[in-house]
């Protein structure tokens, strides 16, 4: 009995419909997150950021996407690099200097958090 398809063919074909699955998963989470963001000055919205490989420490209070939709659109084409290279982490972050405060529960449009809430409804979508 022989192969159909050549292991090393098929190792690529699973790593690729890994790094479509991982893209999915954590583009939901990027929603997630960035619907559940208050709104007041769409700064907070506006900073939600995605990297690969490594943390993104940056802050541009000057960033103003009210509904999220240039954000969204720019974290899911960094996503789209998950497809064609091998990056071990993603992060997904906001370097807001009251991100903090939001995430335990500070502002009234946002009272269970942002992350962990966007994290636990995605999970529990997956399982």
């Amino acid at each position: 009995m022989g192969w159909k398809e050549s292991p090393i063919s098929f190792i690529k074909t699973i790593k690729d419909d890994l790094a479509h699955l991982q893209s999915d998963v954590v583009g939901k989470v990027l929603d997630k997150i960035v619907d559940g963001s208050p709104v007041d000055t769409s700064a907070f919205v506006s900073n939600n950021i995605v990297s690969l490989d490594a943390p993104d420490y940056s802050w541009d209070n000057s960033k103003r996407d009210l509904y999220g939709v240039k954000t969204k659109r720019q974290g899911k084409a960094i996503l789209e690099r998950l497809k064609t290279g091998n990056h071990r982490f993603i992060y997904i972050q906001n370097n807001a200097p009251y991100g903090e405060f939001l995430e335990h529960g500070s502002s009234k449009q946002a009272p269970l958090g942002i992350y962990g809430l966007a994290l636990i409804s995605t999970q529990a979508a997956f399982k």
